[in-house]
C-alpha cells in the first residue's frame, strides 16, 4: 500500500539561495513528469540530479535530511512496479516542488 504524503517538508524553513530553490523545483518538476509519462529510467536520473543539488547547495542540515528522505521515497516508488506506488513518488515530487514554490 502506498503512502501519499500531504506535504513531505512542514516546518523547515528554506535558507538555500534562490538559484538552487529553481533548480530543485525544476528537477522535481521533471521528475514528476518522467514518471506521468512512464519513463522511469529519467525520472531516476533526474531525481539522482535532484539529491546531488541537495547534498551540495542545501546548507540546512534538517531541509537537507528533508529533502533527501522525499527523493528517496519518490526512488523507491520507482523500483515497483506497482501502479500505486508510482503515484506516491509523484506525489513527493509534488509536494517538495510545491514547498519550493511557495517560499
Amino acid at each position: 500500500m502506498a503512502f501519499f504524503p500531504s506535504l513531505v517538508i512542514t516546518g523547515v524553513d528554506g535558507d538555500e539561495p534562490p538559484d538552487v530553490r529553481a533548480v530543485l523545483v525544476q528537477l522535481f518538476a521533471e521528475g514528476r513528469k518522467a514518471i506521468e509519462a512512464d519513463d522511469t529510467q529519467t525520472a531516476q536520473s533526474v531525481i539522482d540530479s535532484a539529491e546531488t543539488v541537495v547534498r551540495n547547495k542545501v546548507p540546512s542540515e534538517q531541509r537537507r535530511k528533508m529533502l533527501l528522505h522525499g527523493c528517496k521515497r519518490a526512488k523507491a516508488g520507482l523500483d515497483s512496479a506497482d501502479h500505486d506506488d508510482h503515484t506516491a513518488a509523484v506525489a513527493y515530487l509534488t509536494a517538495m516542488e510545491r514547498r519550493l514554490n511557495d517560499e
